[in-house]
């Protein structure tokens, strides 16, 4: 097959640097490196958007006072994405291994310890957001400092993208959809995963003015 201009075609031509200080010569990624790549890019960059949007459109259906004011006001939708990322991560949580001995909340952590961190615990912060942090709030305080993208080195890449996708996606439903209800097949089950947020039915019947 001619190589194309591609990410698949990127991935298969990439190449690193050796993990051995003494090589000094770069490699290409062996299959095992390019699989977990494109593994990351499917869930990263498909199926967390798809759960956003899926959670959100259940809280508006719950709050259809929010989605009149979002017809009138849709400029507002970014702040409405804010704090469906604060109040319904869709990646709930990731797990990284302790490099020092540390201690957290009065917690020892020895060094090489597994750590479970937990987004969605820390997006309800009461500290940050405030006493009501377990209500779907747009207009809080603080609204954009969840950590739903992750923080620092680890901040996800494709955060701008999930933003205007989701972004694009509720400008044309708003547009498109005057007032909607929840069917009455919506049971608000979740997909069975530690780490993921992933409603398994959200639908929604449109109403006629």
């Amino acid at each position: 097959m001619a190589p194309q201009d591609d990410l698949l075609t990127h991935i298969l031509t990439a190449t690193i640097e050796e993990d051995d200080p003494e090589v000094t010569d770069r490699r290409p990624l062996d299959m095992a490196e390019m699989l977990r790549i494109l593994q990351m890019i499917l869930v990263a960059g498909n199926e967390t958007t798809a759960a956003l949007l899926g959670d959100l459109m259940r809280l508006l259906g719950e709050r259809p006072d929010e989605w009149a004011r979002l017809q009138r006001e849709p400029e507002r939708i970014p702040l409405v994405i804010e704090e469906a990322l604060r109040h319904a991560s869709p990646n709930g949580a990731i797990w990284r291994i302790a490099a020092t001995d540390t201690e957290l909340g009065g917690v020892a952590i020895p060094a090489g310890s597994r750590v479970i961190i937990t987004y969605m615990s820390a997006n309800r912060d009461e500290a940050v957001f405030g006493p009501d942090a377990e209500e779907f709030r747009p207009d809080r305080e603080h609204v954009n400092e969840h950590i739903a993208f992750g923080f620092g080195n680890h901040y996800c890449l494709g955060a701008p993208l999930s933003r205007m996708e989701t972004r694009v996606a509720m400008e044309e439903l708003t547009r498109r959809v005057q007032s909607f209800r929840l069917s009455d097949d919506n049971d608000g089950a979740y997909a069975p995963s530690y780490f993921l947020r992933v409603p398994t039915r959200v639908t929604i019947e449109p109403l006629m003015a």
